[in-house]
């Protein structure tokens, strides 16, 4: 099966990162062109997938109801269309509606999230992407959170449940880190955008009211909080910016957190798992269907640093249990478990 898929613009970070790991799990059966016109070296190497990178100016063509985009298809020619992100799609609504209605090509929705912001504008943006679900033959959720806050649109109503799919994203990481608690420091990380969702702040915070020494915190990541962020809290924590060698992120962390508003699959606690690595979240979004509670990680409920410092203290004096737990749990999200859901997926019986 030939599959194109259409990815969003890297500033939706998680959702670009998740859709190249659904491109190389689907290149294990398939053929797949993945059409990014944004890879630059910082969010992929060509060299390392086994899928085609096609650099088609999906955004550099904006709104453009030419028929640029049409040839573009026509000459793939794939048997099935992945939008990767519903605000991309919303640039080419007339070519979805005429590939659904004449049936050129099969097409499925892959769901990262609702609308950022609970306004007018977000709400417009929900409703244009629920009447598009219409022309759609599988509408894919990275999680049960995500299926179940779109579930509530009309449109999304009408087509059959069981064409509403629930795939967690996987886990590409091909690298395992022996992890134990006798290192002697205990690193702990924040990995993610520095932006107002994610409230990196916090995780400062956390880092600021830690007495203890041997504890060293690393915040990993770029983005537009990143200059004031650094300027009150340097010394406090360390910066260490953009890395896209996830390597060695994990191979620097011992513990993760999480300070985000709101997740709905995030890769990064997925591939700190992969590595051992448990993580303390907020009981926010898709996060619990990831995270087994004082088992592979800690989740909590209200925000409180003292608390915190205790989940701290309770994972590195059980780090090896934490730690096992994490592998074992990660199996579920790694390549082949997640390529036979999403070959039963596309199958379209």
């Amino acid at each position: 099966m030939k599959v194109l898929i259409i990815s969003p613009n890297p500033v939706f970070g998680g959702a670009a990162t998740a859709n190249m790991a659904i491109a190389e799990v689907l290149s294990n059966n398939h053929e797949v062109i993945y059409c990014d016109e944004y890879l630059d070296g910082k969010m992929i190497e060509k060299k390392t997938v086994n899928y085609i990178v096609d650099d088609y100016k999906i955004h550099g063509n904006k709104f453009n109801i030419g028929f640029k985009f049409f040839r573009y298809v026509k000459q793939i020619n794939p048997d099935t269309i992945i939008w990767g992100n519903y605000m991309v799609s919303i640039y080419y609504i007339l070519a979805i509606m005429y590939f659904g209605i004449f049936k050129k090509y099969k097409q499925c929705y892959i769901f990262h999230s609702t609308a950022l912001e609970k306004n007018f504008k977000g709400e417009a943006i929900d409703w244009i992407v629920s009447f598009l679900t219409i022309f759609m033959d599988r509408l894919i959720f990275v999680s049960n959170y995500t299926k179940n806050s779109w579930g509530t649109k009309f449109f999304v109503k009408l087509l059959k449940k069981e064409k509403h799919i629930v795939i967690h994203n996987p886990i590409m990481l091909n690298v395992n880190i022996d992890k134990n608690s006798k290192s002697d420091f205990c690193k702990i990380s924040y990995v993610g955008r520095v932006s107002s969702e994610k409230q990196p702040d916090l995780f400062c915070e956390i880092a600021a009211g830690d007495s203890k020494i041997e504890r060293k915190y690393y915040l990993w990541g770029d983005g537009p909080l990143e200059n004031s962020i650094k300027a009150k809290y340097h010394g406090t924590v360390e910066f260490k910016g953009f890395e896209s060698n996830m390597t060695n992120i994990y191979f620097n962390t011992d513990i993760l957190i999480l300070t985000s508003k709101f997740e709905n699959c995030p890769m990064v606690i997925l591939e700190a798992k992969k590595m051992g690595i448990p993580c303390i979240a907020p009981r926010v979004g898709g996060i619990p269907e990831i995270v087994s509670n004082t088992i592979d990680g800690e989740l909590y409920d209200t925000f409180s640093i003292d608390y915190i410092h205790k989940m701290i203290d309770k994972i590195i004096k059980n780090y090896d249990s934490y730690s096992k737990s994490c592998l074992k749990n990660s199996q579920e999200y790694e390549s082949l478990s997640t390529l036979k859901k999403w070959n039963k997926t596309l199958m379209f019986n």
